[in-house]
C-alpha cells in the first residue's frame, strides 16, 4: 500500500518535470530592442546593460566569457553562422572541400559558395556549429543563406521542398539544444516556417516592399529583427521606410551603409522618425516594381514551387 501510495506520488513529479523541460529554449517576443554585430569582435566591445534586450554576434568571434557577461547585464545573445555557403576564410569550413558535391556555385557579392544541402555530409558540420554554439552559451541562432532555392540556377534543381526540409531539420537541431531558431530573409518560405522558427531577421525589407510579409510572424507575437542601411538626413530612405514600417511591431535598427555592421547603430521609432513623413501614401511604382522584379528574378518558370 505504502509502494502504491509512493509511486502515485513520484510519477507525476517526474511527468511535471520533463515537461518543464520541453521547449525550454527561449522564445523571443515581438518588440524587442537589438542590435546586430558582425563587422566588429564582440570580445572588444563596451556592452551596457539596459542598451537593449537582444545582440547578436558572429559564433565563430565571441567567447563564452563574452556572452556569460552579456547574460550577466540581462542581455540574450543570438549566434550567426551561414547553414547555407561555404566560407573560405573560416577554417573549420575547409573539411566541406573534401566532400564531393556539397561546395557548389559562388555567390554573387560574396566571396563564398552556395552549399548543396541535399547532401547528407552537410550535416555534420552543421552539428557541430550548434554544438559551439551550445557550448559557449548562445540563446539562438541566425541561421543564414537559408534561401538557396531562390538563387541558384543548377541543373539538378533546387525546389522549395528541398529548402523547407533543410530549413525545418536546422530547426529541429536548434531547438534539440534548447537553442532558438531564427529565419534570415527566405520571405518565400515564411508562411511555411512560422511554426518552425521562434524568430524571423530581415535586412532591408522596405527595398522589396516585404516588410508586411511577417505578418505571420508578429501575429503569433514572434518577434522580428529587421536592419536597414542608411542615413536617416535622407527623406527618401527614410520615407520609404516609414511607409513599409507603419504600425508594424518589428524592432528595427538603422545601420550606416558605408559600414560593415560594426556596433553603431540607430534604434528605429516611428513616433520620432516618422512624425513628419506622410506615411499613410502608397508605395510608389518603382516600389512596385522593384518587389515585382524580384519575385520575377525568384520565381523563374524552370524553378516551380512545389511543396
Amino acid at each position: 500500500m505504502q509502494l502504491a501510495i509512493l509511486i502515485f506520488i513520484i510519477v507525476p513529479l517526474l511527468t511535471s518535470l520533463n515537461l518543464q523541460g520541453v521547449n525550454a529554449y527561449w522564445k523571443p517576443k515581438a518588440g524587442l530592442t537589438w542590435n546586430w554585430v558582425l563587422g566588429d569582435n564582440p570580445n572588444k566591445i563596451n556592452f551596457k546593460k539596459g542598451e537593449y534586450d537582444v545582440i547578436d554576434i558572429d559564433l565563430f568571434n565571441a567567447d563564452g566569457k563574452t556572452i556569460q557577461y552579456l547574460h550577466d547585464i540581462d542581455i540574450k545573445v543570438i549566434c550567426y553562422f551561414s547553414a547555407g555557403t561555404y566560407e573560405p576564410f573560416r577554417k573549420e569550413s575547409s573539411g566541406m572541400r573534401m566532400v564531393e558535391g556539397l561546395v557548389r556555385t559562388k555567390m554573387k557579392d560574396w566571396e563564398e559558395n552556395w552549399l548543396d544541402f541535399r547532401v547528407e555530409a552537410i550535416k555534420p558540420f552543421m552539428i557541430e556549429r550548434l554544438d559551439l554554439a551550445k557550448e559557449k552559451g548562445c540563446d539562438g541562432i541566425e541561421f543564414d543563406n537559408v534561401d538557396a532555392f531562390t538563387n541558384v540556377k543548377w541543373k539538378d534543381r533546387l525546389t522549395a521542398k528541398d529548402q523547407l526540409q533543410y530549413n525545418r531539420w536546422l530547426a529541429q537541431e536548434a531547438h534539440a539544444r534548447d537553442l532558438s531558431a531564427g529565419l534570415k530573409n527566405c520571405l518565400e518560405l515564411v508562411k511555411e516556417l512560422v511554426d518552425d522558427y521562434d524568430f524571423a531577421i530581415n535586412e532591408q525589407c522596405s527595398d522589396y516592399y516585404e516588410c508586411q510579409d511577417y505578418h505571420t510572424f508578429l501575429k503569433k507575437d514572434k518577434a522580428v529583427f529587421a536592419a536597414f542601411y542608411g542615413l536617416v538626413t535622407d527623406k527618401k530612405f527614410m520615407n520609404k521606410v516609414c511607409r513599409q514600417m507603419k504600425h508594424l511591431n518589428i524592432s528595427a535598427i538603422i545601420k550606416d551603409p558605408d559600414e560593415e555592421l560594426h556596433y553603431d547603430y540607430l534604434r528605429f521609432d516611428e513616433k520620432i522618425h516618422c512624425s513628419e513623413i506622410d506615411s499613410d501614401s502608397p508605395p510608389s511604382s518603382s516600389d512596385i516594381k522593384k518587389k515585382n522584379k524580384k519575385k520575377t528574378k525568384n520565381f523563374q518558370s524552370d524553378r516551380k514551387i512545389d511543396l
